[in-house]
């Protein structure tokens, strides 16, 4: 998996990124210390049994839990999140 930020808000603690996970990857089952928004640019990305595609968008609430997030093809996101480290 590739990151890279486009944007940091250390004020507000926020950061706007563009993940690329390549085909086959996946990112651990985590909890949210703030609220995330993520937009799909290109690809494929499952968060649990629920499959996300170009275009598509979803927003995890503070608090809330993700579980494992997996690509098949491969996938291009946006991502806005608070700069802590996600919570177990």
């Amino acid at each position: 998996m590739q990151a890279r930020r486009l944007f940091v808000d250390r004020a507000a603690q926020r950061v706007t990124m563009m993940v690329r996970m390549q085909p086959g990857a996946s990112y651990p089952a985590h909890r949210h210390a703030e609220a995330e928004e993520c937009f799909v640019l290109s690809g494929d990305l499952w968060t649990g049994s629920v499959r996300l595609h170009a275009g598509d968008y979803q927003r995890a609430e503070q608090g809330s839990r993700h579980p494992l997030q997996s690509t098949e093809g491969g996938c291009v996101l946006l991502l806005v999140s608070s700069l802590g480290a996600p919570l177990e």
